[in-house]
């Protein structure tokens, strides 16, 4: 049977074990990459998917696919697409360097999360990597189905050659093949199954774990107002505490047992009607013998004096209080381990937890509260800290567990050039054809486009051949093109270990002046005085001579009248 997607082909296993034993083709036949391509045909594709997806799902997965959220995530996490370009480091050397794929990347990931096996493949895809993701076997064929879709609407075919699902058990001794032939390998679980497959990839292969994590409330003396215990109620009851962002305990600060009593019956009702929002839970006999027997103990414990328990009415929410200072496990399901806290003790009661610390949603009675407490919390090792009610929520382009994952899916590379040959750039990708669809602009067209939000600079044009135009650029545009600019300036022979400029462009709204040749230096870590098209001459020829500058950017009618001016000196 035909179950695997290998590189463009539905296989069989015994067609893939004769792949990984025999022809290692697909490695080593692979196109030449270009990221801003596949963004463009990823996120081209993902506006018109014709299969039948949970609407919820599509619609994160259009924006995780959209272009420009690709391409602030390749910027926020390794610096930008040009990071993908050999660059030199700088001109007193022939160094260059640039981030490049790992290669052969593998990802085991659980299947808990419909889809997200595809969109962890699409994350690595989009620097390059070659990338095997092993489907858990409690997933559908969603990922499959995905792939197949995207890799028929690539014309280019880069993406097929880099996009592999295979159906394999975690004992097959195919997923053994496949990680001898990783140089990395992505996987999601729990402690005992992160180790077993730590124990079944060399020492020199990257390993990237994605682990449980564990996450808590807060909440300081003075912020018991009914709206923060209506937040904190919200984050335990939302998605059942399934998320590794969900609270599994409360910390309240408090001394005495009868504060954290009392504290404990001012939340329950909060979260009984959280949870009559919510509706009933849907558990299975393992989750509803584990809620009855830790039940069961506490109340025991209560009766004992040594702990309380409180539950709701209709018995769906409870809390496990405890006068104990210690961050323990929940069996979740709308069940909150409760315990006081107090700021000398918080640092020594978290540190043992470091590795696995993860969200921290925090209430406090002002700023200054707020940022004392916090200051403690990351000092233990929490890598999120929330305002009650925002825990499982997240920002576009946010680290994951504290991490981006892009910088773990590449590893810097360099090499050096001869003496003697001056270049800024090594094996820059060449001008491709437009995606399916596209046109290239014309002038006329690129200055009419309509405003769509995503411009950040407004540039003028001189006006000397008709009215003046405006013409919109985004930050990410912008400094692509003076990086541009910056390769012909050396192209044309400036030297920016020798050469020192004075720039004499007018200061005004004009694209390629004063500003533009300001940024295009600065990318070349050029010396540079900012003067301006200024009118004392004589003053810019002091400076001239002074600092000796031996280059001169400006227009040539304000270089002609300022060196006839200046002809003598």
């Amino acid at each position: 049977m035909k179950k695997h997607l290998w590189f463009g082909q539905m296989v069989s296993d015994s067609e893939l074990e004769a792949q990984l034993k025999d022809d290692l083709s697909w490695i080593v036949q692979k196109s030449s990459f270009d990221s801003s391509l596949v963004i463009k045909v990823i996120s081209n594709w993902s506006k018109f998917i014709d299969l039948e997806i949970d609407n919820n799902f599509l619609k994160d997965l259009r924006e995780f696919c959209d272009e420009e959220s690709l391409r602030n995530k390749i910027k926020k996490e390794i610096g930008g697409i040009g990071k993908l370009t050999m660059r030199r480091v700088n001109f007193k050397d022939n160094f260059f360097e640039k981030r490049s794929p790992l290669g052969v990347l593998t990802h085991i990931l659980p299947g808990n999360s419909e889809g997200l096996s595809f969109l962890a493949a699409i994350e690595a895809l989009i620097v390059g990597n070659l990338n095997i993701v092993k489907l858990s076997r409690s997933e559908s064929n969603l990922s499959i189905e995905l792939a197949q879709s995207l890799i028929e609407s690539d014309h280019s075919g880069m993406i097929a050659k880099r996009l592999s699902f295979l159906r394999l058990s975690s004992s097959s001794p195919l997923l053994g093949s496949v990680l001898k032939l990783s140089q990395g390998v992505s996987a999601w679980g729990g402690d005992s199954a992160l180790s077993a497959i730590r124990s079944k990839i060399s020492a020199q292969t990257a390993f990237i774990p994605w682990g449980h994590k564990i996450s808590f409330s807060l909440i300081s003396n003075n912020a018991t107002s009914e709206e923060n215990l209506k937040k904190v109620a919200f984050d335990i009851i939302d998605l059942n505490q399934q998320a590794c962002s969900s609270p599994q305990v409360l910390f309240y600060e408090c001394e005495s047992k009868e504060e954290l009593q009392s504290f404990a019956e001012k939340l329950l009702p909060y979260l009984s009607q959280a949870s009559k929002a919510k509706g009933p839970m849907a558990l299975d006999m393992m989750e509803r013998a584990e809620l009855q027997n830790e039940s069961l103990v506490f109340k025991f414990m209560d009766a004992q004096g040594e702990a309380f328990f409180f539950e709701d009415e209709d018995e769906d929410v409870r809390i496990l209080g405890k006068m104990k200072t210690e961050l323990t496990p929940s069996p979740l399901n709308r069940t909150i381990q409760l315990r006081p806290i107090q700021k000398s003790s918080l640092v020594k009661t978290l540190f043992p937890w470091r590795e696995y610390l993860q969200t921290c949603g925090l209430a406090c009675s002002d700023r200054r509260e707020f940022l004392s407490w916090s200051e403690c919390l990351l000092e233990a090792g929490v890598s999120r800290i929330c305002l009650p009610g925002k825990m499982v929520e997240s920002y576009a382009g946010e680290p994951h567990d504290g991490q981006f994952a892009l910088e773990k899916f590449t590893k810097i590379v360099r090499l050096e050039l001869p003496a003697g040959e001056l270049c800024n750039t090594l094996f820059a990708n060449s001008v491709v054809a437009p995606a399916s669809g596209d046109h290239l602009m014309d002038k006329e067209s690129f200055q009419e486009q309509r405003d769509n939000g995503e411009a950040h600079l407004y540039f003028k044009s001189g006006g000397s051949s008709g009215a003046p135009k405006i013409s919109r650029f985004s930050y990410e545009d912008y400094h692509a093109q003076m990086q541009a600019a910056a390769d012909g300036l050396i192209t044309s022979g400036f030297d920016p270990l020798e050469d020192r400029v004075v720039n004499l462009f007018f200061g005004g709204g004009l694209y390629g002046g004063f500003l533009s040749f300001t940024t295009i230096l600065e990318k070349l870590n050029a010396v540079q005085l900012p003067m301006g098209a200024i009118e004392d001459h004589e003053f810019l020829t002091s400076q001239i001579i002074s600092l000796k500058v031996n280059t001169l950017f400006g227009m040539p009618s304000y270089i002609f009248q300022y060196l006839q001016s200046q002809q003598e000196e």
